[in-house]
């Protein structure tokens, strides 16, 4: 019995932890990628620590995340069933493992660099003020919430030696505004549908869909606008023998943006976009058909 109590509580532990989330963190990778130095021995190892130690710290903040959240996610129709909503799990066992983790981190962190640490401090610093007061404020938090995601690219260049290049930092502002938005308007959406007029702790109401739509689809268009003008840049012949390869990439990133957010509208979309792409099938094809595109240019 003892065992079996323990292996649930593991389990609590990593669910609370969202160790599915670290999916997200692969970004990290995205500048050595695309700057063709991933492989290179000094390189791959240091990016790789930077991924382990910025995932740890990542679900350090999701801990503290949904204990300032308890109460509201008790109420959520979604997020009720979270390990600490649902009692599953403690507060003070919360707190614990989220500051062990942040130690955790920041020792691998160091091992990348000082000011890599720095950088963890830095997120963990403005999450935390993301759940206790910037969530509330209204466009703010879309803006943060695509912000977490480019933060994992600039920490990516940051533990590879590379700068983070104009096209793809443009590219994955608009990119990760768009499922910024989405997140937003899927939460909204199911919450309208549970006959509540607003989200709880979001200044965001039900006439604010259609607007959140517009947003979402034309941040998505603009990314796609961004990676074709890089592929017909001189940049791109610095690194690409045959760039015109990479055209289909655009098509790519623009079908799978707009079936995601037909989906959306249709309410057939996850809350999360993330836990979307991984568990549909044709985001791998089309994941798959980007990376011979890519493999192809070279």
């Amino acid at each position: 019995m003892q065992k079996k109590t323990l292996s649930r509580a593991a389990r609590d532990a990593v669910l609370g932890m969202r160790v599915q989330q670290w999916l997200k963190n692969l970004l990290i990778f995205v500048p050595a990628a695309t700057a063709h130095r991933i492989l290179m021995p000094d390189v791959f190892p240091r990016v790789f620590l930077a991924f382990f130690s910025f995932s740890v710290c990542a679900s350090s903040g999701y801990l503290i995340n949904d204990l300032l959240d308890l109460k509201s996610d008790r109420r959520h129709p979604a997020k009720c069933n979270r390990p600490f909503a649902s009692g599953a799990l403690t507060p003070r066992f919360g707190l614990i493992l989220a500051l062990l983790l942040f130690l955790t981190a920041a020792g691998f962190g160091n091992l990348v660099s000082p000011r890599f640490v720095l950088f963890l401090c830095g997120y963990l610093a403005l999450t935390a003020a993301y759940s206790l007061a910037l969530k509330q404020v209204l466009v703010a938090d879309i803006f943060l919430l695509a912000f977490f995601y480019t933060f994992r690219i600039l920490l990516g260049g940051e533990a590879a030696g590379v700068p983070v290049s104009f096209w793809l930092a443009a590219f994955s502002t608009f990119f990760f505004f768009s499922l910024a938005v989405m997140k937003r308007f899927v939460e909204l959406r199911l919450l309208v549908e549970n006959e509540k007029t607003a989200v709880e702790r979001r200044d965001y109401r039900a006439p604010d869909l259609p607007m959140l739509g517009m947003w979402g689809a034309a941040s998505g268009c603009a990314s796609v606008v961004v990676l074709a003008l890089y592929i017909n840049s001189e940049d791109v012949t610095r690194l690409y023998r045959r760039p015109a390869f990479l055209w289909p990439v655009c098509l790519a990133v623009l079908f799978w943006l707009c079936r995601a957010w037909m989906l959306a509208n249709r309410d057939e979309l996850p809350y999360d976009p993330v836990v979307f792409a991984v568990k549909d099938w044709r985001s791998y094809v089309i994941g798959a058909l980007v990376a011979v595109a890519f493999f192809l240019a070279l």
